[in-house]
């Protein structure tokens, strides 16, 4: 998406879609990410309105600039490309398999029984699939949970929190996609 005919599609895109402030919506970047061919169908809310918020400009202003929908749509097509690795049926689902091993692959392995709470929270719909926003959640939330344990983390993949710890986590640790 960074050849010229792509920005000029992106720019146009942008122009039509921003609201009276000048800035993109996230309900048109749902839509948009399924008319630039990143998505069969449009992301849902709670995806739009984390990447907006990931990449909304500074100070905040609930949507995004030009600038950041590039930058948006550059981050979700990378994370396409990796999607696309495990999505064998070229289906844009991943099976509970082939979303096991990515997250295996990307670093985030985990136990079995911590693998089907993830499997269960982001296919909450039953399908029996992940799409590619549910995965780059999930995969965000895995992070963002992997960064903060690495304070507690021994060296050897254990760590030992106290409650207050724990609690930290729980209810304080952002989560991406809320």
């Amino acid at each position: 998406m960074s050849d010229p005919e792509s920005a000029k599609k992106i720019s146009a895109a942008f122009e039509a879609n921003k609201n009276a402030n000048g800035i993109l919506p996230p309900k048109a970047l749902a839509q948009m990410a399924q008319d630039f061919g990143l998505s069969p169908t449009p992301f849902g809310t709670k995806t739009s309105e984390w990447l907006v918020a990931s990449f909304d400009s500074h100070p905040p202003k609930g949507g995004l600039t030009l600038k950041g929908l590039q930058g948006c749509l550059a981050y979700v097509t990378d994370w396409k490309d990796i999607f696309e690795r495990y999505d064998i049926s070229r289906a844009g689902q991943l099976d509970k398999s082939s979303f096991q091993c990515a997250i295996t692959d990307l670093g985030y392995g985990v136990g079995p029984s911590v693998f089907d709470s993830v499997w269960k929270a982001y296919d909450a719909d039953l399908s029996g699939s992940v799409t590619l926003d549910e995965f780059m959640q999930a995969i965000s939330e895995l992070s963002h949970y992997k960064t903060y344990f690495a304070q507690h983390d021994n060296g050897a993949g254990v760590g030992v929190l106290s409650f207050d710890a724990y609690c930290k986590i729980a209810f304080t640790l952002p989560h991406p996609g809320v």
